[in-house]
């Protein structure tokens, strides 16, 4: 039979090395089925021979050969470093020693590495009573205690019972907060105890009802402010054992912050857990065991799903960018970039920060665009890395220092020209970063061969981006359009992509002033607006349009067409939407601005319609039809004294209507107008004005 390894991982709990392969049943590999195998290591310490272990573990498992060596020392060496054990040194007195009240209970419990049935037997379930009377002993009586808690929580059906026990929850919660800064492994095991009871959505109403979370932050609030990190000059042992100390206390760490998190899928919990300070708890214990790139990711790792977790209230965003906490978060994030698991969930803490200026502004200051574009090469953490570079793009002064980044630019030009990169965030930060000339071209080195993809994939964020680049650029996409616009059905295709592709063509149009690309594009539009198409498809439609007519051939063509009564269709067809209505009359102004179309605007009823619509209710549709009629005014001089005439009934519209709501009409000062002060309201029981003095 042979073997495929497909993972091998340590179990820092179990002190055990886990391989997971599958058997090779046919070349094909059909059906296979992943198994696994424990290779338990207990008694691994720092004078281990990890090189000499891991030739033994690999002659004795079948499945493992010398290939997989490199793999099987790195979890030694993670067993190894996390589970440490350190001998007794002599004794010695209080001031030479940073952490004294650990020094005798540096050890873990991790004796207990026996299966199901060897605890049952050697712990009952029938005997809890004497467990928990064990509880209130002192000395060994104490750990003993814990530890047949513990292991009877291990058994899935011993749960319900030990819930149910009155005395018991209460006697562990006593125990933390009395003796669990003195005894490391009494701690250990009473959170050990909880989190197991944690991991049962269906015991954690009686957990928080028993105010487990407050008390578990009590005692990691006075665990970690306690603790003083050892002189860099001390003696060799000394620094030895306080090392010991420092890895029990991330241990316990690790399975606080794990417990609290799972408490913290209600967000009643959530909100209660900031207000009471895990933000500044959190931030202590990163400051002091987690810089100097010694810490155990583990408990790193467990910390920073708990401040996920918390960071949706606006709250804890604003105590961590009040504090230094964004600091550490670069220290951590550059010190374990390589670590995937932990570097993803430290950006997703930073993404949820990112949602407030404040704290754009401070990651832009300590440096973060560098450390996300070395993110950029790792492929698992680039599209974490785009969310979080598209929110500090949000800012105006953000996107122009991102623009003079060589290296991101060209980190997003690689990702960017191949399709399956691409991703919202991804294209819309291209589009973001189309400041100028230059960071454009970035992006749009062959507008044509991104143009082909993008139409492939129907994306129409690509088309977007082709858009935005036309601002600055010159795109030689003329040709490719019209030969797609006389293949396209456009009414069966997705309305938003179809929306990117006229604006797109509007533009180019109107840049090149291709009169093949107008004539193809005007056709396809009249075809769309004389349609019963998508409310969306008619306003991109109408868009297009105005787009063509900022240019008079393009204007010139609209009116050959007959664009003018389709538009005036669609006014009459969506009277009630007003950004189709208003885009409507932009695309008339703009016919009538541009070339000699005015008279045919005339002919064809636009005239009577500006007419109407300039009382209309919307200011910006009132605005645009002034401005078209003034320009029809100018070119017909017969029609003056009507637009005049329509422009005063408006004017007088509008203050009969201000005036009827009794709205206040400052007058002029009184140095100015030489007369008293107050202001004029008018009166519309007695349709005259009267003063506010009077």
């Amino acid at each position: 039979m042979k073997f495929e390894v497909q993972k091998i991982c340590a179990n820092n709990d179990d002190e055990s090395v886990i391989v997971y392969f599958i058997e090779v049943a046919s070349p094909k590999g059909d059906n296979e089925k992943v198994h696994q195998k424990t290779i338990h290591v207990a008694g691994i310490n720092y004078s281990t021979d990890v090189d000499a272990l891991s030739d033994e573990i690999i002659s004795k498992c079948s499945v493992l050969n010398l290939q997989h060596k490199e793999d099987v020392i790195e979890c030694l060496r993670q067993l190894q470093t996390t589970n440490r054990r350190y001998t007794e040194s002599a004794s010695r007195s209080d001031s030479r020693m940073s952490f004294s009240a650990f020094s005798s209970t540096v050890e873990m419990n991790k004796s207990s590495r026996s299966t199901s049935s060897s605890k049952e037997t050697e712990f009952s379930i029938d005997q809890l009573d004497l467990y928990v009377e064990m509880l209130y002993e002192t000395g060994d009586g104490v750990a003993k205690g814990v530890a047949a808690v513990v292991s009877l929580a291990m058994i899935e059906d011993n749960l319900d019972i030990l819930v149910k026990n009155d005395t018991l929850l209460s006697a562990l919660l006593r125990l933390l907060c009395e003796s669990g800064s003195k005894n490391v492994r009494v701690a250990y095991g009473v959170l050990k105890f909880l989190h197991k009871l944690a991991e049962y959505s269906q015991f954690h109403v009686f957990l928080i009802e028993q105010k487990v979370g407050s008390t578990v932050m009590d005692f990691v609030n006075v665990l970690v402010t306690k603790y003083k990190a050892p002189r860099t000059n001390q003696d060799s042992n000394i620094k030895a054992e306080l090392d010991g100390v420092r890895r029990s206390i991330e241990k316990i760490l690790q399975v606080s912050f794990s417990l609290l998190d799972l408490l913290a899928e209600d967000v009643n919990v959530q909100s209660k857990m900031v207000h009471r300070g895990i933000i500044h708890i959190i931030a202590i214990s990163l400051r002091k065991f987690a810089l100097d790139g010694n810490g155990d990711k583990y408990w790193i790792r467990s910390a920073l799903l708990l401040l996920h977790s918390t960071s949706v209230f606006r709250e804890a965003v604003s105590e961590m960018v009040a504090s230094e906490t964004l600091e550490y978060l670069h220290v951590i994030l550059h010190q374990y970039r390589h670590d995937n698991a932990l570097a993803e969930v430290c950006l997703k803490v930073l993404l949820n920060l990112s949602f407030s200026t404040m704290a754009r502004g401070q990651m832009i200051k300590l440096g973060y665009i560098d450390l996300l574009v070395k993110l950029l090469g790792s492929s698992s953490l680039v599209p974490h890395s785009i969310r979080l570079i598209y929110q500090l793009s949000v800012d105006e002064p953000n996107r122009y220092l991102l623009t003079k980044c060589d290296q991101l630019l060209y980190q997003l030009n690689k990702l960017i020209s191949t399709p399956a990169n691409w991703s919202d965030e991804l294209l819309a930060l291209c589009i973001n970063l189309c400041l100028d000339e230059g960071s454009t071209r970035s992006f749009v080195e062959n507008p044509e061969q991104l143009y082909l993809l993008g139409t492939k994939a129907k994306n129409g964020l690509i088309l977007r981006l082709l858009r935005t680049a036309s601002q600055y650029l010159s795109l030689p996409l003329a040709k490719i359009i019209c030969e797609d616009f006389q293949t396209f059905q456009f009414e069966t295709m997705d309305v938003s992509f179809v929306t990117e592709l006229l604006n797109l063509a509007g533009n180019v149009a109107a840049s090149s002033e291709d009169k093949h690309l107008n004539s193809l594009l005007a056709s396809s539009v009249n075809h769309l607006l004389s349609e019963q198409v998508d409310p969306m498809l008619t306003l991109a439609s109408v868009c297009c349009c105005g787009i063509m007519a900022s240019q008079p051939i393009g204007a010139e063509i609209l009116t050959e067409e007959n664009t003018v009564e389709q538009l005036i269709d669609v006014i009459q067809k969506y009277q009630e939407e007003d950004e189709i209505v208003l885009q409507s009359i932009y695309a008339l102004y703009q016919i009538i601005r541009n070339g000699d179309s005015d008279k045919k605007a005339i002919y064809t009823g636009a005239y009577e319609f500006l007419l109407d619509l300039a009382t209309d209710a919307n200011s910006a549709i009132r605005r645009v039809c002034s401005e078209a009629l003034d320009h029809l005014a100018e070119g017909h001089p017969e029609l003056n004294d009507q637009v005049m005439t329509a422009e005063f009934e408006w004017h007088n519209a509008s203050w009969i209507e201000m005036v009827k709501h009794n709205i206040l009409v400052p007058r002029k000062s009184p140095e100015e107008s030489g007369e008293g002060e107050g202001i004029l309201i008018y009166d519309v029981d007695d349709a005259s004005f009267i003063s506010s003095d009077a």
